[in-house]
């Protein structure tokens, strides 16, 4: 696999590590930021532009779960409802790209 960088959006320095790596979205796009960039910058910066909630914590896995159950279900039981079903593939689609485009590079060198 090539050597792909993670560069912080914030400071424009390479994040290192997976621990050290916070993604959020800035306005539609999924951006990457070093860990203290995100709070000393970015933290209390909420509204439509900036979601103020990493992409890659706890809270967004949990969420990205929870869609998964809703979307299963909406395809089961509510097939009228479809603007339902691909609602909730919007913060799966965020989560997914996320982890593929940022978060397993890192993994991979974090691993050699």
């Amino acid at each position: 696999m090539k050597n792909t960088k993670v560069i912080c959006e914030k400071c424009n320095g390479v994040v290192e590590s997976g621990e050290d790596l916070v993604t959020t979205t800035l306005f539609l796009p999924v951006v990457a930021y070093h860990e203290d960039c995100f709070v000393d910058h970015l933290k209390g910066s909420r509204g439509f532009i900036l979601s103020g909630v990493p992409i890659n914590g706890l809270y967004s896995n949990i969420t990205t779960i929870l869609c998964v159950i809703l979307a299963i279900i909406s395809l089961v039981f509510f097939e009228s409802m479809a603007i339902l079903f691909f609602a909730s593939l919007i913060p799966i689609a965020y989560r997914l790209y996320s982890y593929f485009i940022y978060e397993r590079p890192l993994k991979n060198l974090d691993n050699h």
